[in-house]
């Protein structure tokens, strides 16, 4: 749960990277590059996001967002090592084949579709 003290905190610290961004010229690169780069493509939107957007969130918006956005259909797991898959699929499974789906998110490319 996020409490409004630890949203507050949080906040400002996101803030502070937003800001920062700004003044530096290689913050600002990579932001001028990835919005050239990838000017119809997900991939161009900050990975932090937008500042004033952010501004105009509650914390109620982040924990309501979080809610239908971080549930195991949205999840990537990803594990390196020496392990047997079974008892690895196991574990996973007894966190989270209870969650209820969460909003399901386009995960298109924008490619052009072949004839």
């Amino acid at each position: 749960m996020i409490t409004p003290a630890e949203y507050r905190r949080e906040y400002q610290v996101v803030q502070r990277e937003l800001e920062m961004g700004k003044v530096s010229r290689i913050g600002q690169f990579s932001y001028m590059s990835s919005m050239n780069r990838y000017r119809v493509n997900p991939a161009r939107v900050p990975v932090i996001g937008y500042q004033e957007v952010i501004q105009g969130l509650s914390r109620d918006d982040v924990y309501n967002y979080y809610k239908i956005a971080y549930q195991p259909n949205n999840m990537v797991l990803s594990v390196a090592g020496d392990m047997d898959p079974s008892a690895l699929l196991k574990v996973v499974q007894k966190y989270v084949n209870d969650a209820k789906p969460g909003r399901e998110f386009l995960r298109a490319s924008c490619r052009k579709s072949r004839p």
